[in-house]
């Protein structure tokens, strides 16, 4: 499988998602922002994700959407359900199903009541085992497909999350992975920590990211059955591992947001590596590839969310520097409200 694509820090390609705008989706994982699921798990709210390519289909699928959303609307109408959509779905092939799949997509992440439906679940699971081509069209839509059943958090959706966190299909396996990782269930672990082995850097980063969700805080806080303490202090081990020595610089940062997660202070001196800005530039020069100023700013955002995991008082200085001068304002707001919050 081959999903290495340009990475925060490590590029291999100098094209962002950002620029790449409409269909047909590509068939690896490209460069971009992280996906924030709507309404994620509390401790998930927005994830702690430093990479850009791997963690990214709901905005990728945004951003695809912002070119043909009008044209979807035009065929799909506002007052169509989300069972109509998932019946067209079932019976259309090639373009006219992947534009019914985003049409889903897009209903059911801007309606929070119609992803209550106990329906739901079953039906995206039939739809999704009712694609058997291999075309550009089908892998958008198991997409489309993996992301609601990762959003709905329903563990009856691991039927065909689990499978397709293998599928040769770079984007369907990273969006599998993710989708596992946001549903929460103890039982995808051995999976995650089996990939977190793989060879390719971009399925290493997305299950480290994936096995930071498995841990206690967040079980508790959702209500899910707990990882068993061995499988926890595995997951912990794993997660040092990688951060100890993965080659890969967004590998090892991943690692480390993850890492937070579970309070461990291993991961302290590389989120304060990723608190400056200064090292971020270096990181870029390092590898001869302009990193998008969003992207860095995501990068010391979700730093900032890690620091407060371990809290950690060390870190207050580095957030003050940044609440006063870092030139991004997302940023600079982003550290005031990090020290507004450990004041409280």
């Amino acid at each position: 499988m081959e999903t290495t694509q340009p990475e925060p820090g490590v590029p291999e390609s100098s094209v962002p998602v950002e620029d790449e705008v409409g269909p047909p989706m590509p068939t690896e994982p490209p460069a971009g922002p992280p996906w924030t699921p709507p309404e994620p798990p509390p401790e998930a709210r927005r994830p702690m994700m430093v990479v850009a390519q791997f963690f990214l289909v709901p905005f990728l699928l945004a951003a695809i959407g912002t070119g043909i959303v009008l044209g979807v609307r035009l065929l799909t109408s506002d007052s169509t359900d989300a069972f109509g959509l998932i019946r067209q779905i079932r019976i259309t092939q090639g373009t006219a199903r992947w534009q019914n799949a985003f049409a889903l997509y897009d209903k059911l992440t801007g309606d929070p009541a119609a992803r209550k439906d106990p329906r739901l679940v079953a039906e995206l699971i039939g739809a999704y085992k009712g694609i058997d081509g291999k075309t550009d069209e089908d892998f958008q839509t198991r997409v489309f497909l993996l992301s609601l059943l990762g959003l709905l958090r329903d563990p009856r959706g691991l039927e065909v999350i689990q499978p397709a966190m293998d599928d040769p299909n770079g984007v369907v396996a990273v969006t599998a992975i993710q989708a596992a990782g946001t549903i929460g269930d103890a039982s995808v672990a051995d999976d995650l920590l089996r990939l977190a082995k793989s060879e390719d850097a971009g399925i290493r980063k997305t299950a480290v990211f994936s096995l930071g969700l498995l841990n206690p805080r967040r079980a508790a806080a959702d209500g899910l059955p707990p990882t068993a303490p061995d499988k926890t202090r595995e997951i912990q081990e794993a997660l040092r591992t990688v951060h100890r020595g993965d080659p890969i610089d967004d590998v090892r940062w991943n690692a480390a947001l993850a890492l937070t997660r579970f309070g461990d202070p291993e991961a302290a001196p590389t989120i304060r590596l990723l608190l400056d800005r200064t090292h971020l530039n270096e990181v870029e020069t390092r590898n001869r590839l302009a990193m998008p100023e969003e992207q860095k700013s995501e990068v010391l955002i979700n730093a900032m969310m890690g620091a407060r995991e371990l809290n950690d008082p060390s870190f207050r200085p580095l957030v003050e520097r940044l609440a006063g001068h870092d030139p991004s304002s997302d940023v600079r707001r982003a550290a005031g409200e990090w020290l507004e919050l450990v004041q409280r």
